[in-house]
């Protein structure tokens, strides 16, 4: 547990040495494997803890939960701040939700501990669970791509940094961590009670899903959630890069350059689009054209969704697509006929270039991956060749990229670790797959 704790800190830079971290402590299991976490790994990270414990006088339980927490950092040296809070009445008075108001004092209480002992960042224990418990409301809710992101790992605000350790570990190796530590903690046995949308889903709709649908539900949502995130740094680093040309642009009008407006177009509308020619069981096949950095789900969208025939649970949805690529959706019989199906191909008749083309076939969900991947040289490859590595989407393909530049060529494949959002685990999935 320790391990992929660390992994995560190291995955993300969530932590560097010297830092003073205040953490929020319920005395539950979530908050209470965050905390003895951090503690064991204190020197290991070269770091300083403060804890921060609301008492929201809720509950019966709330004072006994206070001396618990307590009485740990009593026994572990660890300073400790308290506040108690009558959270339903200030509720009712500001005309607020229960949940609202509380949440709104523990983070006021945070930052206010934050300053007085001068630390840089503030450790809450939202875990895997509670990640795909946000997406899941997020998507009852109607959400676009910011609400799939679900719970940042980290978040920057007032000069602080927010940050979740423990956001990758699963609510069920949490529990079992405090059983291994013989930390006791608190059990609030409001969360089993359905009043709150969250424990709804907590309680009936993740199980249900769980059970009927997909046993690894978890994983897959979760899943789901770090791909949006990635699409929206991806999009925000575009956004970053095409206001630097504007500035440039606006420059180059100042000192009086000829034909401003031609160069500002014709920079920003660069390769920004790919052409696909879709065929098979779509409603309308033939060429679309696409924003780069699209799948084969928005290829199947523009040509107008699928027939009744396709067969589409073997089909790889979120492949991510290329200038020049043929998509095929099968159909149930070619499926049967040909269990080799192979639905994505390239059109441009380059032999050369398709031979450095990934073919994507139909996926084989025993196999360790979805499709074969072709050996990359990280030192030369393009943004699209790197993010045919697994794991590796548009933001973190524009991030070795940019490392690249800003320090030369990678020495060695282990120096791809050195890239922030590739941590052992992502290295340890890719390494295989490229060289220098």
């Amino acid at each position: 547990m320790l391990n992929k704790i660390l992994s995560t800190i190291n995955k993300y830079n969530l932590i560097q040495k010297g830092d003073k971290i205040v953490i929020g402590v319920s005395g539950g299991p979530d908050s209470m494997c965050l905390l003895d976490s951090l503690y064991c790994l204190k020197d290991k990270l070269n770091i300083e803890i403060i804890v921060a414990h609301i008492n929201h006088k809720i509950r019966k339980e709330a004072d006994e939960e206070t001396e618990y927490v307590k009485d740990y950092c009593k026994n572990k040296n660890i300073k400790c701040y308290v506040k108690k809070a009558e959270v339903e009445k200030l509720a009712k008075e500001q005309k607020l939700g229960t949940e609202e108001m509380g949440r709104k004092i523990r983070y006021d209480f945070f930052k206010e501990v934050a300053k007085k002992e001068n630390a840089n960042k503030i450790a809450t224990a939202h875990n895997l669970n509670d990640n795909v418990e946000t997406v899941m409301l997020n998507l009852l809710r109607g959400t676009g791509i910011s609400g799939l992101k679900g719970i940042e790992i980290k978040r920057t605000e007032d000069n602080l940094e927010y940050i979740r350790p423990i956001r990758e570990c699963e609510r069920k190796d949490i529990e079992k961590y405090c059983e291994e530590q013989n930390l006791n903690p608190r059990i609030d046995k409001t969360n089993f009670e359905n009043i709150y949308n969250r424990n709804k889903v907590r309680n009936e709709l993740i199980p249900f899903l769980k059970k009927e649908f997909n046993p690894n539900i978890l994983e897959g949502i979760n899943r789901l959630s770090d791909l949006a995130r990635e699409e929206e740094e991806y999009f925000e680093e575009k956004n970053i890069l095409k206001d630097e040309v504007i500035d440039d642009v606006e420059e180059k009008i100042e000192e009086g350059t000829e034909n401003v407006e031609d160069f500002e177009n014709e920079i920003i509308n660069d390769n920004e689009k790919i052409y696909v020619y879709i065929t098979g069981e779509v409603n309308n096949p033939g060429i679309v054209v696409l924003p780069i950095g699209s799948r084969i789900v928005d290829a199947i969208d523009c040509a107008g969704g699928i027939t009744q025939k396709a067969d589409i649970m073997k089909v790889n949805l979120v492949y991510m697509l290329q200038d020049g690529m043929k998509v095929n959706i099968p159909s149930s019989i070619e499926l049967k006929n040909n269990p080799n199906f192979e639905y994505i191909t390239m059109s441009s008749g380059d032999e050369k270039n398709d031979s450095n083309i990934k073919k994507a076939t139909t996926v084989d969900t025993k196999s360790e991956s979805a499709f074969k991947v072709s050996n990359v040289n990280i030192n030369t490859a393009t943004q699209t060749e790197l993010e045919t590595l697994p794991g590796i989407g548009p933001s973190l393909a524009l991030k070795i990229i940019n490392y690249r530049k800003e320090n030369g060529k990678f020495k060695s494949i282990e120096e791809l670790k050195s890239v922030n959002g590739i941590g052992e685990n992502k290295y340890e999935e890719i390494k295989k797959y490229i060289y220098v």
